[in-house]
């Protein structure tokens, strides 16, 4: 194709041939298919098309008798892509252009033709990445191999979750055009959606909007504080780490929108004498020679060692161990480094001993769920239905506070329940110069004190 480019100045001509260059290359890529630029793409494009294109200007020469350089010619860059608009619109002069004449699109290419002419690096805050473009580089930077910094598959999903409403709210605008005006307006949406918003398959394809009205016609709780300070963290962690990278600047906007809320009183608490009672006798044990009985014997196991479930439902036969004629678990499955442990196997749990499995998972009949696949998750699940109809008893992660309200109640001291029920050591006397900690009869021996009335068969 053969076009007049209509002039005889050779470099006027030459940066015409380039402008029209581009401007066809990216008309076939969208007719061939490829999505139309975004904003931020079609400035991010016009910006190095238009340096790579002064670039192969002839650099101006000055004789001996010029008083001055020659006038900078990278302006002509700027007029042809203002010609472009013009051409499309009719008009004679940029001054005829009013505001809405111009598509996103084409201010866009403007100023990232004109930052390119004024040798300006900075990239308007209009134009930089967008929310779900940069959320989704945040979460990859946390997840990516040697990360000592990577979130579990339900906390990905929080995260992800979290970002999508902001973006419907912003209309996926770039981060850095946040205020703390904005952002207070999300959170006063977000208080008026239902507490369990999230529990649908659908979420994932609602906007913001549907949920919200998909809430308003609906009874029930709305978001508690707890929730929407986890939300305000979320974002506030995306705003820390786009700061670091130079894509937004300033102190977060989210700081401080919403108070921590309190933890209900009695949600995680620890579980009255008698529930307890109700829990180790109200049922029999049905356990199978190679299949113990989950239901019998992880509450026993989790009160008998301060184990947390998960991490009770991931052992196999290869982490009971011996050492020095004691029995124990070896926890290797653990949410924490200080998770990874050894614990004495309570001599009431002997009888779980010869009902466990030569090889495999202990519990072998367990389906993992949820998006971390937890051996816990689906079993737990049928556990909390069952548990929420004890009177006196909180939640599974409550019997968890019994059995350190136990070792307290011993007197023992906070670095010994630590290394029993997987925390990390207290001051820098017992992490530092302690590391390996107890010996293994300690251990027995502090294992042994605790007695659950009904937890032995």
């Amino acid at each position: 194709m053969e076009i007049n480019l209509g002039t005889s100045d050779e470099v006027y001509g030459q940066a015409k041939a380039l402008e029209l260059a581009g401007r066809w290359k990216q008309t076939f890529r969208v007719l061939q298919g490829a999505d139309a630029p975004t904003p931020a793409q079609a400035f991010a494009s016009a910006k190095a098309r238009t340096l790579a294109d002064i670039a192969r200007l002839p650099s101006p020469t000055v004789g001996p008798f010029d008083d001055a350089p020659p006038d900078d010619q990278r302006g002509i860059y700027y007029d042809l892509a203002l010609q472009k608009v013009l051409d499309r619109l009719g008009y004679a002069s940029a001054t005829e252009i009013k505001p809405g004449d111009l598509t996103a699109a084409e201010e866009a290419e403007l100023a990232g033709t004109k930052a390119a002419v004024e040798g300006s690096s900075a990239t308007p805050s209009d134009y930089r990445k967008p929310l779900s473009e940069l959320a989704a580089a945040f979460l990859a930077d946390r997840q990516r191999p040697g990360s000592d910094r990577q979130l579990k598959g339900q906390t990905v999903g929080q995260y992800e979750a979290t970002y999508r409403l902001y973006r419907d709210h912003t209309g996926d605008a770039p981060l850095a055009k946040s205020d703390r005006r904005s952002v207070r307006e999300f959170f006063d949406k977000l208080k008026k959606l239902h507490a369990f918003w999230g529990r649908s398959p659908e979420t994932k394809t609602r906007t913001l909007d549907q949920l919200l009205a998909i809430s308003a016609e609906i009874e029930g709780p709305r978001l508690s504080d707890k929730t929407l300070f986890r939300y305000m963290t979320t974002l506030g962690q995306l705003w820390d780490w786009a700061r670091d990278g130079g894509e937004v600047s300033g102190d977060s906007p989210f700081k401080r929108q919403v108070r921590k809320g309190k933890q209900e009183s009695d949600q995680n608490d620890p579980w009255t004498k008698e529930a307890l009672l109700t829990l180790l006798q109200g049922r029999p044990d049905e356990s199978e020679p190679g299949n113990p009985d989950p239901f019998y014997w992880i509450p026993r196991i989790c009160l008998l060692s301060g184990m947390r479930p998960d991490e009770v439902c991931s052992l196999e036969a290869v982490d009971l161990r011996t050492a020095e004629g004691i029995r124990y678990f070896d926890i290797t499955a653990a949410k924490t480094s200080a998770g990874v442990r050894v614990v004495p196997v309570h001599s009431a749990l002997m009888p779980f001993l010869r009902v466990t499995p030569k090889s495999g998972y202990l519990f072998p009949h367990l389906t993992p769920g949820g998006p971390d696949q937890k051996r816990w998750w689906n079993i737990g699940k049928v556990i909390g239905r069952r548990i929420r109809k004890i009177e006196g008893a909180t939640t599974f992660y409550g019997l968890r506070k019994n059995v350190i309200e136990a070792f307290e109640r011993n007197r023992m001291l906070d670095t010994e329940i630590a290394q029993l029920v997987g925390h990390g050591k207290k001051g820098i006397t017992y992490r530092v110069y302690s590391p390996n900690g107890l010996r293994i009869d300690q251990k027995r021996d502090l294992i042994e004190r605790m007695v659950w009335i009904g937890s032995r068969p």
